[in-house]
């Protein structure tokens, strides 16, 4: 289930590990994994480093390996893998990566692909790196992950990785191993240098055959702590490890395993909360659908029995004499309205003739009532000048306009000395 926590396979200094519950194994090899599990793994001939080049950040990889391949490093394709990368300057990129040859990382991917269960895969410094994001310090702490003869150093911040470095020794002897830290402190001291920067705490992650890290000097000025720790049963001993929990710090999207890899694990892990989730559905439905088939029910039941309850009233309501018709009073009296409100035959004489000027004849005069408006229609000559009829037409037809009245129509023709017009107007009731 995806709330259960994943199971790990280690590959740590060529021997394989498998970690069942508080349990760890030692396994012969990579084969036959049939768990869904994180592998986690140093990839064998990797080295995990910061470098700046000269090169857009989109470009970074790029450069990263053309300098790896000029140096003499690998005489061979080469993978990078970047954990971190941030512009430095206008065409300068500071990156923090794992490289391996090509076909190291591809035999690793053709592996994990014949396996019967979905591992992802996770490079070491990855997880040192989950180790320094989830410690949420904006001030720069050291990392170290200290196993057999080797020392894997990482600084950085929350926001910002400064320096990454595996430091060696050339054997777990006493003698060996406080070289190996005295390296590491160097290592430290040199990256506050270079990059202006105060490491004030260090961080210890420690393994199977992490050696006791010997007492500092007094003058060593950052404070030394362990990442916690938990009980671990190994060939039937309990073990103190913190490697374990910084395992558990590390989230699929930091896995270089292919996307495809990463959907499959993640729908093997979703299914059975899934399954989980439509069986509680079905049954919440199901549920659902029982109630509201009830309260169904009952609420046509209620309705049955209001309407009987209706019907019973209805029974007892006396039945009312008919009401008296008042449509055609109200027509009569909407009519008497009308015709007090119409102007007069008269009233619009008065107002052609008061506005009609001497040289003006009129020949026909109609006028027409209608149900909202009166309808007029004049028909005349002006026995004038056209200049002088048409302006007098103009003040007329201005003057009849300030009366209320509305021209629909209008006609002026012109002879010499008479001109000849037709007019329609319109005037509406109030």
């Amino acid at each position: 289930m995806i709330t259960s926590p994943p199971k790990y396979i280690i590959e740590l200094d060529g021997i394989c590990y498998r970690l069942n519950g508080k349990i760890l194994e030692q396994i012969p090899n990579l084969s036959n994994i049939t768990d869904d599990c994180f592998l986690i793994s140093d990839l064998g001939l990797s080295s995990s480093r910061t470098m700046i080049v000269d090169s857009d950040i989109r470009y970074s990889e790029l450069m990263v390996r053309k300098k790896l391949m000029e140096s003499g490093e690998y005489d061979e394709p080469v993978t990078v893998i970047t954990h971190w990368k941030k512009t430095k300057g206008r065409n300068s990129t500071f990156i923090f990566f794992t490289s391996l040859p090509t076909r190291i990382l591809s035999q690793y991917q053709n592996n994990l692909a014949s396996q019967d269960g979905c591992v992802l895969l996770f490079p070491l410094y990855s997880v040192l790196y989950s180790v320094i994001q989830k410690n949420q310090s904006k001030k720069p702490v050291a990392v170290v992950f200290q196993h057999n003869r080797f020392g894997d150093l990482l600084i950085g911040s929350n926001r910002e990785v400064f320096y990454a470095n595996r430091c060696v020794s050339f054997d777990s002897s006493d003698e060996q191993i406080k070289t190996l830290w005295e390296t590491i402190e160097r290592d430290i001291k040199t990256a506050e240098a270079d990059n202006g920067i105060k490491i004030e705490k260090l961080i210890l992650v420690n393994w199977l055959d992490s050696s006791k890290r010997p007492m500092p000097d007094e003058n060593i000025l950052f404070e030394y702590s362990s990442l916690p720790k938990e009980v671990i049963h190994f060939c039937n001993k309990p073990l103190e490890l913190s490697f374990f929990n910084a395992v558990r710090m590390e989230s699929i999207r930091n896995s270089i395993s292919k996307p495809m890899d990463k959907a499959a694990y993640l729908t093997k892990r979703i299914t059975p909360l899934a399954n989980i989730l439509c069986i509680l559905l079905l049954l919440f439905f199901t549920g659902a659908c029982l109630f509201f088939a009830n309260r169904t029910q009952q609420i046509d039941k209620t309705i049955m029995q209001t309407r009987r309850e209706i019907v019973e009233i209805q029974k007892q309501i006396p039945t009312l004499p008919a009401a008296i018709g008042y449509q055609d009073t109200l027509s009569f009296v909407k009519k008497l309205s009308i015709y007090r409100e119409t102007p007069s035959f008269q009233f619009v004489l008065n107002d052609l003739s008061s506005e009609w000027f001497a040289e003006m004849k009129l020949e026909t005069l109609k006028v027409n009532y209608t149900s909202d408006s009166i309808q007029l229609e004049l028909f005349g000559k002006i026995s004038a000048s056209f200049n002088s009829a048409y302006k007098g037409y103009q003040n007329f037809l201005h003057a009849l306009k300030k009366r209320g009245y509305h021209l629909t129509e209008n006609r002026f023709d012109t002879e010499i000395q008479d001109s000849r017009f037709f007019i329609k107007l319109s005037r509406a009731i109030p």
